[in-house]
């Protein structure tokens, strides 16, 4: 019995091998019969035949669903395993270059404090490279393993492609069809890998390694943000009112956060190096301007907080949270999700920090009043939760006299 092995891609169509150097060949357009009369020797050299390879194509129909056409064709067994060869030889192919455009796009985990546009048109360009140099370095190795193949088929036609002369008449003669003179391209395409994997996991990298970071300023006046001693944006003043809060992006790894006026030569103050990770939902509150609330919404009646603590948090200039899913608004009131349950956290400042930062009242009283809160919240005490504001205005106006 013959051997037989196929050629159906497992690639997407863009990025399939097909048979680049131009080859010149003959084409030959039958109808979509199931039976073709084919020559009894190899299509590739025409010594006689003992082995069959397999040529599949999607057949092209609108309307009717992808459908696979597929026709063997005669070879000798040195062609046959020439064809073996190739394959393998693409295949190694595929995967060093596949291999290096995943490694390249890991540029971003080495040198994260590059700027973005680099972490990503660097791995793109130097897969690029890679793959027209490689592809070029094996040309031979991978050039053109077949002698005929189905280039082409519609839901009634089928187009078939012949590198012998003598072979493509002989099939021309046998289906009682003309074969035309025509040139293909026959190399593997392998820029098209390279561009979509590296650009794509670069760019989805770039963004994983430098993670999001928001700026809250609640003071009375816009400030200079600092980060690790160069100036980064200008942060406005906030009401307590729920405005849109500016972001920036920092490369994960230590830094420190400064604040200043605006037009300042040098940063006012900055925290101690403070621990930017990946998957972190990161805060600056400059000065320590304003306490936060964290609001623990569930949906679905068995859902549970899990390791999320609400209410009142502690006031710092830093905060990296488990899990927030809404800056500074509510959470909605029903959700969406595939899931029986599901929980969603929102981040909201509380309006006791902000009229006490106002009126300028000291750091330590602000944090004392966060401090009561957390108490009377974790006792369930709503009397005692208010009181702490009282208590803490009182202790502002003391300071004052």
């Amino acid at each position: 019995m013959a051997s037989e092995f196929r050629m159906v891609g497992w690639l997407p169509k863009t990025l399939r091998w097909r048979p680049m150097a131009d080859i010149s060949g003959f084409a030959a357009i039958l109808g979509a019969q199931d039976q073709f009369s084919m020559p009894g020797r190899c299509c590739r050299c025409g010594e006689p035949a003992d082995k069959t390879i397999a040529s599949s194509v999607q057949v092209k129909a609108i309307g009717r669903g992808r459908r696979t056409r597929s026709v063997t064709f005669p070879y000798c067994t040195a062609c046959f395993e020439r064809a073996a060869r190739v394959n393998r030889a693409r295949s190694m192919l595929t995967l060093t270059i596949l291999g290096l455009s995943l490694l390249l796009a890991c540029l971003a985990f080495v040198v994260p404090g590059l700027p973005q546009a680099a972490l990503i048109v660097v791995p793109t360009g130097l897969a690029l490279f890679a793959a027209f140099a490689l592809t070029s370095r094996s040309a031979d190795a991978t050039h053109a393993p077949y002698g005929a193949w189905l280039s082409k088929a519609t839901n009634d036609k089928t187009t078939f492609f012949m590198t012998r002369p003598e072979w493509a008449a002989q099939f021309g003669e046998g289906n009682k069809v003309p074969s035309v003179p025509m040139q293909l391209r026959g190399g593997p395409m392998m820029w098209p890998l390279a561009l979509i994997v590296a650009a794509g996991l670069s760019t989805l990298l770039s963004f994983l390694a430098r993670p999001e970071v928001h700026i809250d300023n609640e003071g009375p006046t816009a400030v200079q943000i600092w980060i690790d001693g160069k100036k980064s944006i200008v942060a406005p003043p906030l009401t307590a009112k729920l405005e849109p809060r500016p972001i920036v992006r920092v490369p994960f790894g230590m830094h420190r956060f400064g604040w200043s006026a605006e037009g300042a030569s040098a940063p006012t103050a900055q925290t101690d190096p403070y621990k930017i990770v990946l998957a972190g939902d990161h805060l600056y509150n400059p000065g320590s301007t304003a306490c936060y609330y964290l609001d623990l919404s569930l949906y679905g009646s068995g859902a549970s907080a899990g390791t999320i603590n609400a209410g009142p948090v502690s006031i710092a200039e830093m905060y990296t949270f488990k899990q927030v899913d809404s800056w500074f608004s509510e959470n909605p009131k029903s959700v969406s999700t595939k899931s029986s349950t599901e929980k969603r956290v929102s981040l909201q400042p509380e309006a006791g920090c902000f009229v006490l930062s106002e009126h300028h009242c000291a750091l330590s009283i602000r944090k004392d009043l966060a401090e009561c809160r957390k108490t009377a919240y974790e006792k369930e005490d709503k009397d005692g939760y208010t009181s702490c504001f009282t208590r803490a205005v009182e202790a502002c106006h003391k300071l004052e006299q």
